[in-house]
């Protein structure tokens, strides 16, 4: 995703934040909330099945199917819009049952609005009412996961980055735009139901968690083609393509992955 905009905070510098996918922290019930009830599903697009004459423009009802074996988002054809929201913990400790409190309020709203539905507590579901290929992916900080004592339940990779990742050269790093307990991300082609995920869910775990930076960025390329960025280099030329290809570079064993967020200012 190409940077368009600060929602939060404005600052010179690069920031990289760090969030093990929640797929990875599979144990204990804690992420029970967050388990395939449905069809297994790769994040793949389904068309809208409507036939009759819509208001909507082409693409507007298409919805990615929220269960399955992977978190859509991540494998899900590029999107033209998206948002990264970091959460910590204000207000509720961060134990293991106010984390399925959490994920249940947030799986609930997010399966209902992915799917063209309305959130639990909406009371503005009709900026929703077009999906338009609506992912919401869920990560867990390495803090969170080592707060809750599920580090040995989890890939080497997150356990070997509990305190982050190393600087690059060069790197001016702010912990401003540091690492957080969770992240949302959430990506669509419909920038109104894009806000509107975003503002339903920061409402939805206001009693557990604030927001403390966002991220918002856009897209815009045709599928199978490498974008630019607003420098002008494309970006993302060896991302993974294939289904064998995700499989050896971005699931690991538990169907989780890791992700990275890299500001770059210019």
């Amino acid at each position: 995703m190409v940077d368009a905009h600060d929602q939060q905070r404005s600052v010179g510098i690069s920031r990289r934040g760090f969030f093990a996918g929640v797929g990875a922290a599979g144990v204990a019930g804690a992420l029970a909330a967050c388990a395939a009830d449905s069809e297994p599903s790769t994040g793949a697009r389904r068309p809208a099945e409507a036939e009759v004459a819509s208001p909507h423009k082409e693409g507007q009802l298409d919805t990615v199917t929220f269960d399955g074996p992977h978190q859509a988002g991540i494998a899900t054809p590029h999107q033209a819009h998206a948002v990264v929201i970091a959460y910590n913990f204000a207000g509720a400790e961060a134990n293991r049952t106010n984390m399925r409190r959490l994920m249940t309020i947030w799986t609930g709203d997010a399966r209902a609005m992915t799917s063209g539905g309305a959130a639990l507590a909406d009371l503005e579901a009709e900026l929703g009412a077009s999906p338009a290929n609506l992912t919401i992916t869920v990560g867990w900080g390495p803090r969170l996961i080592d707060a809750l004592k599920l580090t040995g339940d989890v890939p080497h990779w997150c356990r070997n980055n509990l305190h982050g990742l190393p600087a690059f050269e060069g790197d001016q790093l702010d912990p401003a735009w540091g690492e957080a307990d969770l992240c949302l991300q959430i990506c669509g082609d419909d920038l109104t139901t894009v806000s509107h995920a975003a503002r339903v869910l920061t409402r939805g775990g206001q009693d557990y968690v604030r927001p403390v930076w966002s991220q918002r960025g856009f897209v815009n390329v045709r599928d199978g083609e490498t974008p630019r960025n607003l420098l002008g280099f494309k970006d993302g030329t060896a991302i993974p393509r294939t289904e064998e290809e995700y499989d050896a570079a971005v699931w690991d064993d538990l169907g989780g992955s890791a992700m990275v967020v890299r500001r770059v200012v210019y």
